[in-house]
């Protein structure tokens, strides 16, 4: 009970939806249990074959693109302008988790590299017929630092949490669930390698603040809100954002 293991071959490694059996994307995961409520994992992706570029859109949950800026547009020998890096060569990522009693914090490290290469743009893509190009890499990482505390005072763990009190008009329940609090902090980092002679961006940095609220209404309904702020390096304003999402777990 102490380690578990994936192991997984998809087809296309592109992040494109959809499907042309160009290449394959092998994938793993190796995760650790030292101590109860411990655990800390190692994850890896590496593209097989020919695969489909990347289109690197920069979006944030509610649909604010911050590499939709003039200065994120690549011009190819075709004549072609968009925004298409080569596939990623690897993907590889490192997080650990601690759940104490009724608080939580978890840590996760990420990192994404793609060379540049010849690719093909597709027609839809740039509004001609497909065409081989050569296409920037983009080196990326991330990183963020997220903590938990149950108001309530009920015990967390990876599912989330049990009220002790929970709402569920349906058992004849009307509790007031569980409060949870979090903060969490991410930072972002995009490299583009551009063309020789070609326009092209160079590097994004993203710093972002994010404070929630999580109700547990019972042990297979939540209601989260979060309010987040980014701040970007290359001249954007900084974006304000807030979600709210209900999550319904069936098992």
């Amino acid at each position: 009970q102490r380690v578990e293991y994936w192991v997984g071959l998809f087809n296309e490694a592109s992040a494109k939806a959809r499907d042309e059996d160009r290449g394959k994307m092998l994938a793993g995961r190796l995760s650790v249990s030292p101590l109860d409520g411990v655990s800390v994992a190692v994850s890896a992706t590496h593209a097989l074959g020919n695969n489909l570029p990347e289109e690197p859109r920069g979006k944030l949950a509610t649909g604010y693109a911050f590499l939709a800026g003039p200065q994120y547009k690549v011009t190819y020998a075709t004549g072609a302008s968009g925004l298409f890096v080569a596939p990623a060569d690897w993907r590889l990522g490192a997080d650990a988790v601690s759940f104490q009693g009724p608080t939580s914090l978890k840590v996760e490290y990420a990192r994404f590299h793609a060379s540049q290469r010849d690719g093909w743009l597709q027609a839809s893509d740039v509004g001609n017929d497909a065409r081989r190009v050569h296409l920037p890499g983009l080196r990326a990482q991330a990183v963020y630092a997220s903590g938990t505390w149950v108001l309530t005072g009920e015990k967390r763990v990876e599912r989330g949490v049990e009220p002790s009190h929970p709402f569920d008009p349906g058992d004849g329940k009307y509790g007031a669930g569980a409060w949870e609090v979090a903060l969490r902090y991410g930072f972002a980092q995009l490299k583009f390698d551009g063309l020789p002679g070609h326009d092209g961006p160079s590097e994004e940095r993203i710093q972002e603040l994010t404070a929630g609220l999580n109700w547990y209404l019972n042990t297979s309904t939540r209601w989260t809100f979060n309010a987040s702020r980014y701040r970007f390096s290359q001249g954007q304003p900084s974006f304000d954002e807030f979600l709210m999402r209900i999550q319904w777990s069936f098992f």
